[in-house]
């Protein structure tokens, strides 16, 4: 940490933390970069893909429940279809929200323009990156990811966010992306239409994919 008083490295009583389901305490960004911390356990990894199954996108603006673990299946079947190595990388791209939750990029973008600078954007997306050098390690992927995966990511979750808004949010104005190419990828690569899904009712399926996927855990069969 840059600001703020120095903390003896064992003084965690102050340091923003959150509480998981079980009342474990559970670290953030900048104990876990004071402390230098390394990949996380797999005890962490499978916390944070539960948490994924109680995270609602959309701020549940949608009116339906479609959770983060739902969106990550779709983002990485995808993925997988655009470049098979990226799929795992696609199915964990949002475990990170298990620590930082679901910021919309509206409110964010929104946040930078209330504070009139950038620095609130360029911080959130430093937080990500620094989970994410914590996370893919542990999955046994290769952080930062090489560039033709993190293409194939970012356009994988694209397409997720644009399948989600044909059938969650039909009615809502174009937005910048939107572009009758885009719907008919989006249309080839999705076909079926996407169905409302219950909290945690993913979990298993999500794990499971993970473990199939990810070298750096164990195998479906004993995870």
């Amino acid at each position: 940490m840059t600001n703020g008083p120095a903390r003896a490295a064992d003084d965690v009583t102050d340091w923003p933390w959150l509480a998981d389901a079980a009342g474990q305490r559970i670290a953030l960004t900048a104990e876990l970069r004071a402390r230098r911390a390394g990949p996380f356990s797999l005890a962490q990894i499978r916390s944070a893909a539960i948490t994924l199954g109680g995270i609602n996108r959309y701020t549940g603006r949608q009116h339906v429940y479609w959770p983060d673990d739902a969106h990550s299946l779709l983002v990485g079947r995808i993925a997988r279809a655009l470049l098979p190595e990226a799929e795992p990388y696609g199915l964990a791209h949002e475990l990170h929200e298990a620590w930082l939750s679901d910021m919309t990029t509206p409110y964010v973008a929104d946040l930078a323009l209330w504070m009139g600078t950038s620095a609130v954007e360029q911080a959130i997306k430093a937080q990500k990156s620094f989970l994410d050098s914590l996370i893919f390690p542990a999955l046994g992927l290769q952080w930062p990811m090489p560039a033709a995966i993190a293409d194939a990511v970012k356009r994988a979750d694209l397409y997720a966010l644009d399948a989600e808004r044909r059938d969650f949010f039909p009615e809502t104005p174009r937005w910048p992306h939107e572009s009758p190419l885009l719907r008919t990828t989006v249309n080839r690569l999705v076909p079926e239409r996407l169905k409302p899904v219950g909290a945690y009712s993913q979990t298993d399926r999500f794990w499971r994919a993970l473990c199939a996927a990810c070298p750096g855990l164990p195998r479906p069969e004993a995870a």
